[in-house]
């Protein structure tokens, strides 16, 4: 039976490869959005992990709140089981602009495979934040839709709560913002079920593959026929959230990836590509619409006619489109040196059988003692680092001096994008520029974080 686990989370910051989660929750709902369970998990603070003080003053979590609460292996352990539950489909409010990626290195660096929830066992991901800027360029009378001070509209999920005055609450808080998420779907859903039913099925890669091959031609150039469309994103909210885009493409390395150019950012021959291209998943968002009449309709008369330029300009400079077709299409991310085991998941590759069993076997000893020497039969190195990690950060009173330098914690390197982990000494920076400029609640937990890192820092250097 498939079932939508709508799911939320809070966290100590936004690095996905070196922040955890603090808070989890997560409704399941069958087909007919009737709710068969509830989860709200809380996580301990990983030992070596300083969390960002502007997170903490968002959602209100302070460094110490939850130090009597699961350790992040256990919980990681549970939440992956909830999104691997043959015929799961999981999503939220923008899960796959951050929740989904950031989970992904959680299990990634728990020893979790990262990927199975996206495809094993009839599982599947979707996200209710893509559909919306859809709903208000074609079917804007769905809900009220609040307005930010510039009067531009706002799409963040407490703004529009507020508006419709739908659920009472705490914004980021975990279980509310999904509870909130839910009603949001239902009315989507409730409107035109034909409308959510073309929206989620584009989460479907196949058939967000197909729909891209099915794009009418828009251009003839040389000796190409390009496809295209309209772009739906809530990034675009200059243009109304909808842009007309050409298609170049599959990418040459990443299969999974489409190239796509914009077609109403006026072209010239020594522009900035990032300001035309888009890398896009299939199956994730932006959705891309058929250029048809039926959804070209809402494209301002500015944007058709930076349009009619464009495609003037391309008949003009044939070589320098082939030109940047090949360099978007065989772009690869580079490599980085030194790139953090916590972070190698895109320069790692895709684990074997024989080492996922060894990950089992390893989670299954339960006991500090026992875990620890079986760190020395790991069928590699970056495995026996990981596993040390584990204990670090999950059990650092009960490991001995061996096991703490194998987890390499006091050198680490830098994420896949070249950051590095928050350090106590930025922390406080950062803390300490903030005093003054948050409410009272928040500055109660600031003050306190401020305690906290100057005892770190003043101990480390004794």
């Amino acid at each position: 039976m498939k079932t939508y686990l709508f799911y939320d989370i809070e966290t100590s910051g936004l690095n996905k490869a070196f922040d955890q989660v603090l808070q989890y929750a997560a409704c399941r709902l069958d087909e007919n959005f009737n709710v068969l369970e509830e989860h709200h998990f809380r996580v301990r603070p990983n030992y070596g992990t300083y969390p960002s003080p502007e997170a903490m003053c968002v959602h209100g979590i302070a460094h110490d709140a939850q130090m009597d609460e699961h350790p992040e292996v256990e919980v990681i352990d549970k939440i992956h089981l909830l999104h691997n539950e043959p015929g799961t489909w999981s999503g939220g409010y923008n899960t796959l602009g951050f929740d989904d990626e950031f989970l992904r290195f959680s299990f990634y660096r728990n020893l979790l495979n990262p990927y199975s929830h996206q495809f094993a066992n009839q599982c599947g991901r979707f996200d209710i934040y893509p559909m919306v800027p859809f709903f208000y360029a074609y079917a804007p009378e769905v809900f009220e839709w609040p307005t930010k001070e510039d009067g531009k509209v706002s799409l963040k999920l407490d703004d529009i709560n507020q508006t419709n005055n739908w659920l009472q609450g705490s914004a980021h808080d975990a279980l509310h913002d999904v509870k909130v998420t839910i009603h949001l779907a239902e009315k989507l859903k409730a409107f035109s079920p034909e409308k959510w039913q073309y929206l989620i099925s584009y989460f479907d890669k196949a058939k967000d593959l197909d729909r891209v091959i099915e794009l009418p031609v828009v251009k003839h150039l040389g000796t190409h026929s390009l496809r295209g469309g309209i772009m739906i994103s809530g990034l675009f909210g200059k243009s109304k959230f909808v842009r007309p885009v050409l298609y170049l493409g599959a990418h040459h390395h990443y299969r999974n990836q489409g190239i796509w150019m914009l077609l109403d950012e006026k072209l010239h021959e020594d522009m900035s590509l990032s300001d035309i291209i888009i890398r896009k998943k299939f199956g994730e968002p932006p959705f891309i619409l058929p250029a048809h009449e039926r959804f070209g309709h809402v494209l301002s008369e500015d944007q058709q006619n930076a349009m009619a330029d464009n495609f003037n300009f391309l008949d003009k400079h044939v070589e320098w489109f082939e030109a940047i077709c090949k360099e978007t299409k065989d772009y690869a991310y580079p490599v980085l040196d030194d790139c953090d085991s916590d972070a190698a998941l895109y320069q790692d590759g895709f684990r074997s059988r024989d080492e996922y069993t060894w990950c089992q076997d390893f989670h299954h000893l339960v006991r500090v003692e026992r875990m620890s020497q079986f760190l020395h039969s790991a069928p590699s190195p970056q495995l026996k680092t990981q596993a040390a990690r584990i204990l670090y950060r999950n059990h650092l009173p009960d490991i001995n001096d061996e096991v703490i330098e194998l987890s390499g914690m006091k050198n680490r390197g830098c994420d896949y994008r070249g950051d590095y982990p928050l350090t106590p000494e930025l922390a406080l920076e950062r803390a300490l520029n903030m005093r003054g400029r948050v409410d009272a609640k928040a500055s109660e937990i600031l003050e306190s974080y401020i305690v906290y890192l100057q005892g770190e820092i003043n101990a480390a250097a004794k």
